[in-house]
């Protein structure tokens, strides 16, 4: 099932986040955080439960830093695996129109 709705990351940092979730609607698996606050900032990863696991923090096309099992790294730092592993990929937010399961809290 995909999902939609708000998170905070461990920063206290909120946003809507797209992806997965586990049987009580929490964001499980891969997913994206699109920050509030922060224009054109956001995360692609994976997340456990309702939490960030591992991924990548994006500012526009930019890598600004990582994240590997919950502890993000220190900018200008970052980890290329993660970065390997969760690229950039605007097809995820393409076929997010098309997902039959799509399911939101409805607080645009």
């Amino acid at each position: 099932t995909i999902v939609s709705h708000s998170l905070e990351d461990p920063t206290r940092n909120e946003g809507r986040y797209v992806g997965s979730a586990d049987s009580d609607g929490k964001a499980h698996q891969k997913g994206e955080l699109f920050y509030y606050d922060k224009k054109c900032v956001f995360f692609s990863g994976e997340f456990k439960h309702g939490d960030m696991s591992s991924g990548v923090l994006y500012r526009g096309m930019d890598v600004f830093c990582t994240m590997r099992d919950g502890d993000w790294s220190t900018p200008p730092d970052v980890d290329t695996e993660m970065v390997t592993m969760y690229p950039h990929d605007v097809s995820v937010k393409a076929n997010l129109a098309t997902e039959p399961e799509y399911e939101s809290d409805g607080d645009y």
